[in-house]
C-alpha cells in the first residue's frame, strides 16, 4: 500500500512539473512576441497621414498652379493688348508710344497665341509645359508630379500636374481685328483725304490722338466682344501706316 502511494506522489510531481513547463513556456512565448513584435501605431494613422500629407498637399499644388496660370494669362492678355500684341517693339517701328502693325512693305504683327505660349513656358520653367488654347480657357499640361511624403511611413503620391483656366479673353481676338485693319489700310493707303477715308473704319474704333498729322495714325480698339479682365476692359492700341 505504501510503494502505491509514493508511485502515485511521484507520479503527481511529474505532471506537476508538466504543467509548470507548459505554463511557464506560453507566459515566455507571449512574453517574447510582444516584445520583438512590429508597432501598428494607432489604428488609420496611416489613411490620415497620407490623405494630408500627399493627396491634401497635391491640391494645394494644383491649386496654387490653377491660380498662378490665371493670373499669368489675364496680366499678359492685358499688357500685350495696352502694346498691339507685341512682347517689346514691333520691327515694323513706333509712331509715339504705339507699334506699328504694318510699314509700306509689310505686316508686322505676329502670331499673338505663339508669343503667349513662349511667355506661359518662360514663366513656368524648369517644369516644360505644353499650352493649349481653348476659347476662354488655357490649359497646360507637363506631365505627372510626385509627392513624397515625410511621415513615419513611405508615402509617395503621383498625379497629373496640369491646369485649365477660364481667363475670361480669347486670344482669337487678334485674328479679327488684323482682318479689319487689313481692309482699312488696303481702303485707305495713299488716299489723298484720309481723314475722310478713315471714316469708314469699323465702328468701334477710335483714333487714339485728336488730329491726323502723317500716314500713320494710332487706334484704341475695345473688344469686339468687350471682355473684361481683372475687372480692366480690354482695349487694344497699335497704330497703321497707310503709306
Amino acid at each position: 500500500m505504501l510503494e502505491d502511494i509514493e508511485m502515485f506522489s511521484t507520479r503527481g510531481a511529474i505532471f506537476h512539473w508538466i504543467i509548470f513547463g507548459i505554463v511557464a513556456a506560453l507566459g515566455l512565448f507571449f512574453l517574447l512576441t510582444n516584445s520583438f513584435a512590429p508597432s501598428l501605431g494607432t489604428r488609420g494613422e496611416w489613411h490620415l497621414d497620407f490623405l494630408y500629407d500627399a493627396v491634401y498637399a497635391a491640391e494645394i499644388d494644383l491649386l496654387a498652379l490653377d491660380q498662378d496660370a490665371r493670373d499669368f494669362g489675364q496680366d499678359t492678355a492685358l499688357q500685350l493688348a495696352q502694346n498691339g500684341g507685341f512682347r517689346g517693339n514691333s520691327s515694323c517701328g513706333q509712331d509715339q508710344q504705339y507699334q506699328l502693325w504694318n510699314d509700306p512693305n509689310q505686316w508686322c504683327i505676329h502670331n499673338v497665341k505663339e508669343i503667349v505660349t513662349t511667355l506661359y513656358q518662360q514663366h513656368f520653367l524648369p517644369r516644360d509645359f505644353e499650352i493649349l488654347f481653348l476659347n476662354n480657357s488655357i490649359a497646360g499640361k507637363s506631365g505627372r508630379k510626385q509627392i513624397n511624403a515625410s511621415s513615419n511611413y513611405i508615402q509617395m503620391y503621383t498625379y497629373n500636374y496640369d491646369f485649365t483656366v477660364d481667363i475670361g479673353y480669347n486670344f482669337n481676338e487678334y485674328v479679327l481685328l488684323e482682318q479689319e485693319a487689313r481692309a482699312l489700310v488696303a481702303l485707305c493707303r495713299n488716299d489723298d483725304n484720309l481723314s475722310n477715308c478713315l471714316e469708314q473704319k469699323p465702328s468701334s474704333w477710335t483714333l487714339c490722338e485728336p488730329e491726323i498729322s502723317s500716314a500713320t495714325v494710332a487706334f484704341c480698339v475695345p473688344s469686339p466682344v468687350d471682355a473684361v479682365v481683372n475687372n480692366n476692359p480690354i482695349r487694344y492700341q497699335f497704330a497703321l501706316d497707310f503709306s
